[in-house]
């Protein structure tokens, strides 16, 4: 996150991942780490990336492209449906050999 209006990144959080698996993300809610943030408000932050991880045991095919490029679940429906309420948010897989927007 940054500071509405600005450029650099002021904030990182990590969403409850203590139920994800290797291949089925769970995060609840990530906006639970907020209220540890001093004044925290969504009228002076912004949220201007999303990150998560492909774990590098699986295929490079696998892991350097987002997941369901055809269909409503994954990586792509999660980027559909935040996208409406985020129209300059940045969507970032963090992976080897290189990560990569998408």
């Amino acid at each position: 996150m940054s500071v509405l209006g600005e450029q650099g990144i002021k904030y990182v959080t990590i969403g409850n991942i203590s139920r994800n698996t290797a291949t089925n993300a769970n995060p609840g809610n990530p906006y639970n780490a907020l209220k540890n943030i001093p004044d925290f408000s969504l009228d002076c932050l912004e949220i201007i990336t999303t990150y998560h991880t492909h774990l590098s045991r699986f295929s490079k095919a696998d892991r350097t492209r987002p997941s369901s490029i055809d269909g409503d679940g994954g990586d792509i429906g999660f980027k559909k449906r935040l996208i409406k309420y985020y129209p300059n948010m940045s969507f970032l897989i963090i992976t080897n050999p290189t990560a990569f927007y998408y």
